[in-house]
């Protein structure tokens, strides 16, 4: 009643395997990227992509920014998003995707080149950018002062009361499983990382990390350096263990970004970004900004607040905070205590005073029979008469 071999219809089949690979490479709707469709590449950003934006410039890539008013789509996650044509692309697909459909800036590095690259890449995704993460949204100074007051000023209502706090529990738990839950945990990687990446390009001896010309790991350390540098928990430990990646991120700056309405001069004039509107956290008038000769988008008024007050400072200042709520604590239990003291003082006299209330009520409501002695008297009246009797004699 049934075939010998049940399972024969699930045995893949060589021949028709390599005919359908043929017909979906074939098909009309196979995906296109822009180049293919005679568009331009666009980057959606909530705060700004400089790792992505940078690998565009040294490629020679043209772009459209759109920033957006929301730091994630409904549909399809957290931003940036680089849509490219039939492709919409997350933050960790962008660079594998650019090199593999567009132009890999990585062509002129060795396989054991490639291979280092990966892995520092795979460290600045996995490690610093945990670091970053907990900078900005868990340090519970940093979160209270600045990220949360910017995305609820920026962030339409009424998405701004829910989406602040929603991206900070996630991240806390998102880090949490990281074994990343407190500030000591965090710069120990950040120490770490660091200094791994400013040895190894010590030791390479030349302008970039593989000689000199930038790849994508130097595109890489530039956008996590930019966002460092506005951080005020994670520039003295950059300074410190890191100068070198410091100047990279300058020397990139300095050749690939041109200045507000200036054309770079290491782009070609057919290379042209544009933007939809103003970066939220765009303000090109901050003197003394590590980005200030960097045409818009910018993230000058998200990094301000950060620059504001040192870490030390902030440390400080939660610590004396902390102090007199504890003293504002110490104090009302004080007052709670003696308040409770006079309460079962106040509790014990009325009911003293009820108790005796009640017990006169009962003596005025007890009968009192008063009797007098009739006898006693007749007595007293009858020795009168006999009195009386004998002065009339």
């Amino acid at each position: 009643m049934f075939p010998t071999d049940r399972f024969h219809p699930l045995v893949p089949d060589a021949d028709r395997l390599h005919d359908d690979l043929i017909q979906a490479t074939e098909l009309e709707y196979t995906p296109k990227t822009s180049k293919e469709l005679g568009s331009v590449l666009v980057l959606h950003q909530f705060l700004p992509a400089w790792d992505v934006q940078a690998y565009l410039r040294v490629a020679g890539i043209c772009l459209h920014v759109h920033n957006s008013k929301y730091p994630m789509y409904e549909a399809t996650g957290e931003l940036p998003q680089l849509s490219d044509g039939n492709f919409l692309l997350p933050k960790d697909k962008i660079m594998m995707h650019l090199q593999t459909f567009h132009k890999d800036i990585d062509d002129f590095l060795s396989d054991t080149q490639r291979s280092e690259s990966y892995a520092y890449q795979s460290m600045l995704s996995e490690k610093l950018q945990c670091v970053m993460m907990y900078c900005r949204w868990v340090d519970s100074s940093t979160y209270r002062e600045v990220t949360r007051p910017h995305m609820k000023r920026y962030i339409p209502f009424p998405l701004n009361l829910l989406l602040p706090k929603k991206m900070h529990r996630e991240t806390m738990d998102k880090l949490r499983s990281y074994g990343i839950s407190t500030k000591e945990q965090a710069y120990v990687i950040a120490r770490d990382c660091y200094t791994a990446l400013n040895t190894k390009l010590e030791s390479a001896s030349t302008r970039y990390f593989f000689g000199d010309q930038p790849s994508a790991l130097d595109v890489a350390v530039f956008g996590h350096v930019v966002d460092a540098l506005g951080n005020s928990q994670l520039v003295a430990t950059l300074h410190q263990h890191a100068p070198l990646l410091i100047t990279l991120a300058e020397r990139i700056r300095d050749v690939y970004f041109g200045g507000h309405d200036e054309q770079p001069t290491s782009l070609s004039k057919e290379v042209v970004y544009s933007e939809n509107r103003a970066n939220y956290f765009v303000a090109t008038s901050l003197d003394g900004a590590f980005m200030k000769k960097v045409s818009p988008p910018l993230q000058e008024v998200f990094l301000k607040p950060y620059r504001s007050l040192d870490w030390s400072r902030r440390v400080l200042a939660s610590e004396v905070a902390l102090r007199k709520r504890e003293k504002e604590v110490e104090q009302q239990s004080d007052i709670n205590e003696e308040q409770g003291k006079a309460f079962e003082k106040g509790s014990r006299n009325v009911i003293i005073g009820a108790i005796a209330a009640l017990v006169l009520y009962a003596m005025a409501s007890l009968p009192v029979d008063v009797q007098f002695d009739d006898g006693d008297n007749d007595e007293f009246y009858e020795d009168d008469d006999k009195e009386d009797h004998y002065n009339d004699e």
